[in-house]
């Protein structure tokens, strides 16, 4: 059930305001009157639904100044957090373990995570390759048997530079995942 509360100020005695509650018609009729004064209103809402109650209350410049930028830090790190994944220590280190082809017990919890992001994004870098740049570091870095150059620029039919040149261009994207 959701509510929506809205509070205006009022201004009670000489030096003295007070925050009153209006009805939704009295907060709209309040919002677009003509008056010259930039009003400043703040949301509060439960942060982990969104189903309670909300509050809509206006504010002074300097209170909106520090709530807005405590809710844009708050939005900055909400966003963040959706290009994370929530991982479990256990089941990761098992399957690190599969991977690099070593026993997971023997291995930090830390070594193991960061071997995986390392894992993930040399796979995301090279999906990103073209076929012939991915053949490429297949060729000179991925097999169990890798070409030297000479060889590799002979299977490409180009010369022994190009070679060098295209290598440099294909670890220099790669090097942008890391």
């Amino acid at each position: 059930m959701k509510k929506r509360i809205y509070l205006i100020r009022k201004t009670v005695a000489e030096d003295e305001e007070k925050l009153l509650e209006v009805s939704g018609k009295e907060f709209y009729d309040f919002v677009n009157s003509v008056e010259k004064e930039k009003r400043y209103f703040i949301r509060i809402v439960d942060d982990f639904s969104y189903e309670g109650t909300e509050i809509i209350a206006q504010t002074s410049p300097e209170m909106y100044k520090s709530w807005r930028k405590e809710y844009d830090a708050h939005r900055y790190l909400e966003n963040l957090k959706q290009g994370y994944e929530e991982l479990s220590l256990e089941e990761n280190m098992v399957q690190m373990g599969d991977i690099l082809n070593v026993d997971a017990e023997e291995t930090m919890p830390e070594t193991c995570l960061l071997q995986k992001e390392a894992y993930r994004n040399l796979k995301e870098g090279l999906e990103s390759l073209e076929p012939a740049e991915r053949e490429l570091i297949n060729l000179l870095y991925l097999r169990e048997i890798p070409m030297i150059q000479r060889e590799a620029a002979e299977h490409f039919g180009i010369g022994l530079s190009a070679l060098h040149k295209r290598k440099e261009k294909i670890l220099k994207k790669l090097r942008c995942f890391w």
